[in-house]
């Protein structure tokens, strides 16, 4: 909810037991008036069905875009008031990540200034763990490669189900989220990794 009106994401044709398959479940973004009256709906990506059905991430609204993320991680910025697209990724495709599970992607990306930071399951030691993107134009702007797991000997971080966030500390802004078995953080600025804390999940 802002000034313009209400965004919302639904999936209208969810596909029960079917979920692994992502043409069933077509993902819309829609923008109502405060008196209840769409004013458009655009398609924005799939949406994961079997057990657990439907959008997972909530639209993001700043500075006339809004960006939401597909629980097929596709991340798509249309225009606030006419709904038309600007820009759209696949993660798994820029960044070598991986989709994990059979719930999709859960997490929301995190705008923050005139980024989009996004946290991504690396496939191995040398993929992304978070990306920030340019919000106007959905280009790269960094990639941060944490050092790698030691749990269980596995090779890899998976993204955990939580959103990240950035906040003020001092002089630096502070991207931190949670991922499968441990707590990260990392300079937003520049991607550097400043600490991360194992932990039992």
């Amino acid at each position: 909810v802002v000034p313009l009106g209400v965004y919302v994401v639904a999936c209208f044709s969810i596909e029960k037991g079917k979920g692994k398959d992502p043409k069933q479940n077509p993902g819309f973004l829609q923008h109502f008036t405060f008196d209840g009256k769409l004013k458009w709906k655009v398609e924005y990506g799939n949406e994961v069905g079997g057990a657990w059905p439907g959008p997972r991430a909530t639209p993001t609204v700043s500075q006339g875009l809004v960006v939401v993320q597909s629980g097929w991680e596709k991340i798509s910025a249309f225009d606030a008031a006419t709904g038309e697209v600007k820009w759209q990724l696949e993660p798994i495709k820029r960044f070598n990540s991986v989709l994990q599970g059979y719930h999709g992607v859960c997490d929301t990306p995190m705008v923050y200034g005139n980024r989009v930071y996004i946290t991504l399951c690396s496939r191995n030691d040398t993929a992304p763990n978070f990306a920030a993107l340019d919000l106007k134009t959905g280009e790269t702007v960094w990639t941060c490669v944490l050092p790698p797991c030691k749990v269980e000997g596995k090779s890899g971080w998976s993204r955990g189900n939580c959103s990240p966030i950035v906040f003020r500390h001092g002089n630096r802004d502070i991207l931190i989220n949670t991922l499968w078995r441990c707590v990260a953080a990392v300079d937003a600025a520049d991607g550097k990794p400043l600490w991360q804390i194992p932990c039992d999940a």
